[in-house]
């Protein structure tokens, strides 16, 4: 990765951050103006591990999260790395996203979100983020 590359992906996940912390993605108000809900933040990967790209299980995950938590912000792209359990370093690109939840069990849904990025995108893990 040269150093052009790296600082895209670090400005670009900063900026992305920074949208989350003042309140971006799917944020419903209150009468009095300000916000309620859970936010995750979560990624998938834009290609299978096969290298086949992800467009059908995108596809899927929005009209599922439409109709689950009634609707999504897609951040942009963004790449990340980490370690597999055999030590190989894997670089990839993600879509990012932020759900507001506003009923039911925040954690439930975090808990099949991961479920349902693993088996359709073909995932060791997925990583999920809720505040």
């Amino acid at each position: 990765m040269n150093t052009i590359t790296s600082f895209r992906g670090w400005f670009f996940l900063t900026a992305a951050l920074i949208i989350v912390m003042l309140g971006g993605g799917c944020v419903k108000k209150t009468a009095i103006g300000t916000n309620s809900g859970h936010r995750t933040f979560f990624v998938v990967p834009t290609h299978l591990p096969d290298g086949t790209p992800s467009d059908e299980q995108v596809k899927q995950l929005e009209a599922w999260l439409i109709e689950e938590a009634g609707g999504y912000t897609r951040l942009g792209t963004g790449t990340g790395g980490w370690k597999s359990p055999t030590g190989e370093v894997i670089v990839e690109e993600n879509h990012i996203y932020i759900v507001g939840i506003y009923s039911g069990d925040p954690g439930e849904f975090a808990d099949f979100l991961n479920s349902y990025i693993v088996e359709n995108f073909n995932q060791q893990e997925a990583w999920i983020e809720q505040w």
